[in-house]
């Protein structure tokens, strides 16, 4: 196994955080539980992530990012770091391309950037997508890795790329 459980569990954390944040309005608010006799307090979805303990939220990946960044037709770009124990990191990408042309694309630029991928088969693939094709890969490099899904968008054409990145040790 690449990770340990607690590194494990922090990527997931932080994937499901920058998955969900990629569904939320960009300007939106959100109210607290309060009675309606009490005004409800709006807070906008920057202001609750501020507050997670040990992560950073940003709505455009850095320069310095470790993995390729796929810059065609995108409308949209979530970043999610740890700022605590081995970096981690976690990116969403909201493409209007296709995901086979995405995919396409990560394969080659990983490589180029010296990861070495694994791809799974078309079969076991297929075992696992309820909803359309889901493509993935597993990178390595010394003391780091990678893993990278590209899904269809449900309700228009385009992809969701969903990049977990993070240090070992």
């Amino acid at each position: 196994m690449f990770l340990h459980k607690r590194q494990m569990t922090d990527l997931v954390v932080l994937f499901l955080i920058a998955y969900l944040v990629s569904l939320s309005p960009p300007q939106g608010n959100c109210a607290s539980n309060q009675s309606p006799a009490v005004p409800a307090v709006k807070h906008t979805p920057q202001e609750i992530l501020d507050q997670i303990p040990g992560v950073k939220f940003k709505k455009n990946l850095p320069d310095n990012f470790p993995v390729p960044k796929y810059s065609a037709n995108v409308t949209k770009t979530n970043f999610i770091y740890s700022t605590t124990g081995l970096p981690a990191a976690s990116a969403t990408i909201i493409t209007s391309d296709p995901a086979q042309k995405v995919f396409d694309w990560y394969q080659d630029a990983c490589k180029g950037a010296g990861w070495q991928i694994t791809v799974p088969t078309d079969d076991a693939l297929g075992k696992t997508a309820k909803r359309g094709k889901i493509y993935m890969l597993r990178g390595t490099r010394p003391k780091e890795q990678v893993s990278l899904f590209c899904m269809d968008l449900k309700k228009k054409p385009g992809t969701t790329i969903s990049i977990s990145w993070t240090k070992t040790p």
